[in-house]
């Protein structure tokens, strides 16, 4: 028997209306009306029923006012498949319970974007609007983004008679519905960033540059080519920085990095971000432009946190399906989200391993216990303060069941919490004999190994692999070819529940890892994971993992990676690195990953004196080949 489909999951990133404009070699202009991430494939959902499907998307009269003048030419909308259609029709009104100011029939449609041309462009008078569609069908027939709720954005009416008298207009979870109108005229907004959510976190490290970053919608007719970035902390203002190289076509939502916060003390303040021009011209509204983050902590011993996301999952699972689209759109626009699937939960299959199944201890609090699929666990935390359940009530343990419209802010809550120790990943591998060795460190920094507050630290290395193909069950989208896993659990190097980590003074570094890999598994798919955690073998509430980091295998010149077994003869002695003659493009990565110090041209000595305390990874090119080696600043 086929069962419902509409939505157990939804909603997770904050977007608003977009405005695509794209511009003509003439006039008139054309631009688009939504709210949906068109680039998304959509969460499709419905009835097994033969039902009267209603959706509409809603332009307040403020949106329309400034668009008065202009004419709505086209309505696009998607839908899902295994439709079974009649009596379709689009609109436009200013009711949605009263007759429509513009209806017309639409003969058929398919699975997918339908585009329907108006017989008669319908003039817009700045009045309020709902653009929308009218069928009725069986099958998959709505169409959402998948992102977070907008109440303007997912107007739906479900009936089973032809007046809709048994149904009401309201708000279906799963964001925005796919609904674009298409626009034609002589006076459309040019230049126009609307910023849709911030990554700005509630920390920083004092005296290193915290990064900082945008999610921002091209509203405007011109490709965004340059940003110019206004700053305030606590009202003072910062430098003026502009953002150059982009390239953010009409409607296109992508995130920018705006540069590091730099504190150079422990301090709790307020940051104002806002963008005052657009392609070197002022916004042409600049109401949707600026952010306020209020009490941004900065401490010398914060250090930016990787979440570990562990997700249960199998090919047997048939909600699964949705909760990996959920998963994408949690992770869409969001850094530092490390992503692990264990294939266990709900059965096993090809891809199931030991360890996978030892790890659904995560359901139990160390007790016997019930464990499902879809799941997921953030840094082994049981989150049910921040309202994580497992389906029903709240979790007693660390997994939960992964609800679109709470993930997003479930991993925002972690992110926000800063990480007291590094991780730095440094591997070899050899293509020729599949052979890769794998050692990890760390510091404390600014602090004693007692801060992490951990009954027993542990170190656990995983390799996990993507674009593994298989089957899945629940998937009922059209689609060619076998389902594709990605973040796929495929071995642990270290000790399952972690090897005991022995800090000397804030450091600690591990023993290598020495593994062979299998010829069946691709190489440019895979990646090494290391996190630092506590483990108690009677409860899992005290496993928290206090931070995460990941590196390709096959990644030959960023940190954790060599590509060779020899290393460069790099010597630290009173503050300054020598290196051997010859050495070109010069990089020291800090212990998060990040470059603090460039350079093409090698000298033979480099002065370390203005980097802090801690392990650093230097890379340089010598014949042709990069390679690595680690260095400790004491």
């Amino acid at each position: 028997m086929k069962k419902l489909l509409l939505p157990l999951f939804l909603g997770v990133c904050s977007f608003s209306p977009g405005l695509e404009v794209v511009a003509s070699q003439g006039t008139p202009q054309e631009m688009c009306l939504g709210y949906a991430v068109t680039e998304n494939e959509g969460l499709n959902l419905g009835l097994y029923l033969h039902m009267i499907y209603e959706g509409a998307i809603q332009y307040e009269s403020a949106d329309m006012e400034r668009l008065s003048g202009n004419r709505i030419t086209k309505i696009r909308f998607k839908v899902g498949n295994e439709l079974t259609e009649q009596n379709n029709f689009v609109f436009i009104t200013d009711n949605l319970e009263g007759e429509p100011l513009y209806k017309q029939d639409v003969e058929s449609l398919r699975y997918g974007w339908n585009e329907v041309t108006l017989d008669t462009p319908f003039e817009i008078d700045g009045r309020e609007l709902f653009i929308g569609f009218r069928y009725e069908s069986t099958g998959e027939v709505l169409s959402l983004d998948g992102e977070e709720d907008n109440n303007k954005a997912n107007w739906i009416r479900l009936s089973q008679d032809a007046e809709g008298a048994h149904g009401i207009w309201n708000h279906q979870g799963g964001g925005a519905l796919m609904i674009q109108a298409i626009v034609e005229g002589d006076n459309l907004p040019l230049n126009d960033i609307k910023i849709e959510r911030h990554n700005i976190r509630s920390y920083a490290a004092t005296q290193e540059a915290t990064p900082m970053s945008l999610v921002v919608r091209n509203a405007g007719a011109a490709t965004v080519n340059s940003l110019e970035v206004a700053l305030t902390i606590d009202g003072e203002e910062q430098p003026l920085r502009t953002i150059e190289g982009l390239n953010i076509s009409s409607n296109e939502i992508q995130k920018i990095d705006i540069g590091g916060l730099d504190m150079d003390s422990n301090n709790i303040f307020d940051v104002n971000v806002s963008i005052t021009k657009v392609n070197g011209e002022q916004d042409e509204n600049p109401v949707d432009n600026s952010i306020t983050v209020t009490n941004v902590i900065s401490r010398k011993d914060y250090t930016p946190r990787k979440v570990l996301m562990e997700h249960f999952s199998t090919m047997k699972c048939a909600n699964c399906p949705i909760a990996h689209s959920s998963i994408e759109d949690a992770l869409r626009y969001r850094d530092n989200v490390i992503h692990v699937t264990h294939h266990a939960g709900y059965g096993t299959d090809d891809l199931t391993i030991p360890a996978a199944e030892d790890f659904l201890r995560l359901f139990t609090n160390g007790k016997t216990g019930s464990y499902y699929a879809p799941a997921a666990s953030l840094d082994r935390v049981n989150m049910a303060n921040y309202g994580a359940t497992d389906g029903n009530q709240a979790t007693q343990c660390p997994a939960f069941f992964p609800r679109r419209e709470i993930l997003g802010r479930l991993i925002d809550t972690r992110l926000s919490s800063p990480a007291l120790v590094t991780i730095c990943i440094d591997h070899t591998y050899d293509p020729s004999t599949r052979r890769l060795g794998v050692t990890v460190s760390g510091v404390v920094p600014n602090g004693s190994p007692t801060r992490l507050n951990a009954l027993d630290p542990r170190l656990t290395v995983m390799i996990t692999e993507d674009n593994i193909p298989g089957t899945q069950t629940g998937v009922t989208v059209p689609m060619e070819g076998p389902y594709i896993h990605n973040n796929v659990l495929r071995t642990v190097l270290s000790d399952v529940w972690g090897e005991k980590v022995d800090f000397e003074n804030d450091t600690y570094a591990s023993k290598e890892f020495i593994f062979t890999v299998p010829e069946e598994w691709k190489e440019e798919n895979l990646h090494v994971i290391a996190f630092i955690h506590d483990y108690d073998p009677e409860n899992t509430a005290n496993w928290q993992v206090f931070n995460a980091e990941e590196t390709d295998v096959q990644n030959s010149a960023g940190i954790g990676g060599v590509t060779s077994d020899t290393r460069l003869d790099f010597s630290l002695i009173n503050g300054v690195l020598y290196l051997p003659e010859g050495s070109t493009e010069l990089c020291i990565y800090s212990p998060q990953g990040t470059p603090v110090y460039k350079s093409d041209i090698c000298n033979e000595s480099v002065s370390m004196e203005n980097l802090q305390r801690g392990i650093y990874v230097v890379t340089a090119k010598q014949h042709e080949t990069f390679r690595s080696a680690k260095i400790i600043i004491k």
